[in-house]
């Protein structure tokens, strides 16, 4: 791998010295009708050999229109590099000082690119995981990262299985003997943490489940504070639809906690227990075709793999870390939304990560992917704010935040 990225830098150098010795006959424009002819076609022919070998002032899928855009986007990289201020406009014919000095700024830039690509790959091939998360195992991968889509990497920099909970780097005790710590790693582990709390939260649970051997931890009523001790909900906690809430044997610990079943600890206040019917398929779930808005989830979530596009199946077995769970995915989409607008008429937004569950009761949209499209969410005035300027609105359906509604009894738009 390492020699084949140096062969195509080194190579893409000694084409871009031999295209900058071809400038050296088109500084001056010719005076002759022939002569200004045969100076266009070199230019093209230059500018050919640039696309080619994708020099970094050239955008290959631009037509070949005019030589000035190519100089300018030398001038660019130029005044990028060293804080220049050199305007074509300023320039009259290019000359050769300014190509020169465009070339040598732009190579040394890519070359220093190249190095700390190579860097990168060299601690994700050194970086320890888990292969094997099913198991409960924590088996060591000093290999190469298999094909496919990295960009779900861990922050430990490798795309593993397990997730947080599988991380040898996040999880200490999970750790081998042989286990080798790279010092780069741990550096930038802890800078990531040191600014996350949400992520904080759930690193030290996953520690927490790994010392006390993988104990799944439980909702529990605490008898001294008479509160409610939440731990983070399940992924199908949607308008108190959750995994157990239609369990015969569901508990709850305490009257205005209606919407959230809590299995009680050994050492909870006994409660009168309630009972409710058998639980219904996810698929009459009133929101079951809609999408809503979800603070606390990380990652979007689609039920039905007619509304992702671009889909790519998932590996076999392969699963995310959700609340405190770890859940089967099949695969990873684009999905679009159509969001009411807050004058008239409809807004279009297409998500490009969105995991398809189909046992999820509800879609979800996760507040972080609305940040990422600069969208803010007033949750006071259930509104979606661009700009500082009222944009979409958000409905209250069910006691939840939707974005885009769809009844049951209607067919997906």
């Amino acid at each position: 791998m390492d020699s084949q990225l140096w062969s195509r830098v080194d190579d893409r150098f000694e084409r871009s010295w031999k295209l900058r010795q071809t400038w050296k006959s088109l500084i001056n424009a010719p005076t002759t009708e022939l002569g200004t002819q045969l100076w266009i076609r070199n230019v093209m022919a230059c500018w050919n050999e640039a696309c080619k070998i994708q020099a970094p002032f050239v955008n290959p899928t631009s037509p070949i229109r005019e030589f000035k855009e190519s100089v300018g986007r030398m001038l660019d990289v130029y005044n990028t590099h060293t804080g220049g201020t050199i305007r074509l406009k300023e320039l009259g014919e290019p000359t050769l000082e300014v190509i020169e000095m465009c070339f040598q700024h732009s190579l040394q830039a890519e070359y220093k690119q190249a190095c700390l690509e190579l860097e990168v790959r060299k601690d994700n091939a050194r970086c320890a995981h888990v292969k094997n998360s099913a198991s409960k195992t924590a088996i060591p991968f000093n290999g190469p990262e298999p094909e496919g889509d990295h960009s779900h990497a861990c922050i430990c920099g490798v795309s593993h299985a397990g997730g947080i909970p599988g991380c040898f780097y996040l999880v200490p005790e999970l750790r081998p003997p042989t286990f080798i710590v790279r010092e780069k790693v741990e550096q930038r582990i802890e800078r990531v943490l040191a600014g996350d709390r949400r992520l904080n939260f759930y690193v030290e649970k996953a520690r927490a489940k790994a010392r006390n051997g993988n104990v799944t931890p439980v909702q529990t009523f605490s008898a001294e504070t008479s509160e409610v001790v939440l731990s983070p909900p399940h992924m199908e906690v949607v308008a108190g639809w959750t995994r157990d809430h239609y369990d015969n044997s569901t508990t709850i610990g305490s009257e205005t906690s209606t919407q959230t079943g809590i299995v009680p600890s050994s050492t909870s206040t006994p409660v009168p227990a309630r009972t409710y019917p058998a639980k219904p398929p996810a698929q009459l779930h009133p929101l079951h075709k809609s999408w809503v808005i979800s603070a606390s989830s990380t990652i979007c979530v689609c039920n039905d793999i007619s509304r992702l596009t671009d889909f790519e199946p998932a590996e076999p077995g392969e699963k995310i870390f959700a609340h405190g769970q770890e859940v089967g995915v099949l695969g990873v989409g684009k999905a679009e939304l159509r969001i009411e607008s807050y004058e008239d008429g409809y807004q279009y937004v297409t998500f490009p990560e969105v995991w398809l569950v189909p046992e999820y009761y509800t879609n979800v949209i996760a507040l972080n992917a609305l940040e990422g499209f600069d969208i803010t969410w007033v949750h006071r005035d259930d509104v979606l704010v661009m700009k500082n300027e009222p944009w979409c609105k958000v409905k209250r359906i069910n006691g939840m935040h939707v974005l885009d509604y769809t009844p049951l009894q209607k067919e997906i738009m």
